[in-house]
């Protein structure tokens, strides 16, 4: 009618599409561009229909159109949420009975449609125990709490092993118990050799273990559950005397193994063209787990590089220096990772934007992840699937001119940590290093000069961009989906 289709797509709520107020049934179709695995769907109306039935399909040859969802009598709800894991690229939303307007001026309207993708990676996976009843491990992985994995009847300690077939990022696990075991451990192993313990209960008494997937960031292929003692209150019945207290036995019983996948890489500082068509931004875990990286459009200047993993939480000092095509991540003074050779990168001319919280300001343009885009944002990994903004802290922020020698990038961290500045006229605050312009030759302090006040850990004034605190004695908190513009300046950042 007048309100076009395209709005129910416009990641704006306040928009919709419109039926036209005469048709009696009407059909909503929507191509996701692949098949993927979802986990609900979630219609937005602004004036709801009376009936409706929410289907997918993976093909349109010959599909098979699933019904995961349906509403009679739906006056009462704004947001229907048709919940079911199934694969589908398309999804069909029929309208039998539309919204009913008497004088016929409106019709049944939806704000958006969203489709959620299943983010457990467990799911449908391998799964092996080493004591197995009539309720195999593989029920641990198959997306429902009410069909557990139970070991043979009086068995005290067990061992499950989910192989989840390749190297995945992880951030969060949820192992849900139907009978509480007393005491357990979950590892991670990237060979089923050597497991890393990350969790370890003595005197359990929750009915879950569930890790923070704000902190527990890791790399895993098999995922191992060791249970080593049942909580005797939670002893199984013997199935053949059912309700005799006195034959309850201890079990190894897992409801659910859920693990979360990594979506981090959230942008941090960096600077971009007007448009954010171009950026060098720091990011934090976009492309591997509670790893830094310098985000750029195509991933032209990107690469994994792998330093150390520090904890959540931990305020560090991340430098990226550009000396031509090669590409350094520092992290608390010590290069993070070897560096690289990248593609050449852009000329930043004025009306450039230095940015905090966001990989690019493109990504607060609506409609910028559209999958059927192959623009600079989805051809960049983790482009649509990883958030670009940034959760936390940052303290501290500066922008130099040209590119830091190691020993200046040292100097930085050192001196705001309370050591001396690493600076030429300091006489022996530096060790030798490095002329920028004559790097054949050493000289003292690497011709830095010390600095004070706002221009801590700042080069010679020509090389300074613009030099000023965050806010003297306040702290920037950036929390998803919020960034800013401007001109200050290393990186300080929890």
């Amino acid at each position: 009618w007048t309100a076009e289709a395209d709005r129910m797509m416009d990641y704006d709520n306040q928009t919709y599409w419109m039926a036209r107020p005469d048709t009696i049934a009407h059909r909503i179709d929507v191509d996701l561009g692949a098949v993927y695995w979802i986990d609900s769907v979630e219609v937005h109306f602004f004036f709801v229909p009376e009936t409706f039935f929410v289907r997918v399909t993976e093909t349109l040859e010959n599909p098979t159109w699933v019904e995961i969802g349906s509403m009679f009598d739906a006056s009462r709800w704004s947001v229907y949420v048709a919940r079911r894991l199934a694969r589908a690229r398309y999804v069909q939303i029929e309208v039998v009975s539309p919204f009913e307007d008497l004088d016929e001026v409106i019709g049944t309207a939806i704000r958006d449609i969203a489709v959620l993708v299943d983010q457990n990676l467990a799911r449908y996976q391998t799964a092996v125990a080493d004591s197995v009843w009539d309720y195999p491990p593989a029920n641990v992985v198959d997306g429902r709490d009410d069909t557990p994995f139970i070991s043979e009847f009086d068995t005290e300690q067990g061992t499950i092993v989910v192989d989840l077939q390749s190297v995945v990022n992880i951030a969060g696990v949820q192992v849900k118990w139907l009978h509480r075991p007393q005491s357990f451990t979950f590892a991670y192993s990237l060979d089923n050799v050597t497991y890393n313990m990350v969790a370890e209960e003595k005197n359990n008494i929750e009915h879950a273990l569930i890790m923070d997937p704000t902190t527990f960031h890791f790399q895993a292929r098999f995922i191992r559950v060791e249970v080593k003692a049942a909580l005797p209150v939670d002893w199984m019945f013997d199935p053949d005397y059912w309700g005799d207290q006195g034959r309850r036995r201890p079990v190894v019983a897992i409801s659910e193994i859920v693990l979360i996948e990594h979506t981090g890489g959230g942008g941090v500082f960096g600077i971009q063209n007007p448009d954010g068509s171009q950026w060098d931004t720091i990011t934090f875990g976009q492309r591997q787990p509670g790893q830094w990286a310098s985000s750029s459009e195509d991933d032209n200047r990107t690469a994994d590089v792998f330093g150390e993993v520090g904890a959540a939480g931990e305020k560090v000092q991340i430098v990226a220096t550009y000396r031509g095509n090669e590409v350094q991540v520092y992290r608390n003074g010590e290069a993070f990772g070897s560096s690289y050779i990248a593609g050449p990168g852009p000329v930043w001319r004025p009306g450039s934007r230095v940015i905090f919280g966001v990989r690019s300001t493109a990504w607060a343009v609506p409609g910028a992840t559209d999958p059927n885009s192959t623009d600079y944002i989805n051809s960049t990994k983790h482009g649509q699937t990883h958030s670009a903004f940034f959760h936390g802290t940052i303290h501290m922020a500066t922008l130099i001119h040209r590119a830091l020698l190691p020993e200046e990038v040292r100097g930085l961290y050192e001196h705001y940590n309370g050591g001396r500045e690493r600076g030429c006229h300091c006489v022996n605050a530096c060790p030798m290093g490095s002329n920028p312009s004559t790097r054949a030759h050493q000289f003292p302090a690497a011709a830095l000069v010390c600095a004070s006040g706002t221009k801590l850990g700042i080069i010679s004034r020509r090389d300074i961009a613009s030099v000023y605190p965050v806010t003297p004695g306040i702290h920037a908190r950036f929390t998803a989906p919020q960034f800013q513009r401007g001109v200050v300046k290393t990186m300080m950042i929890a």
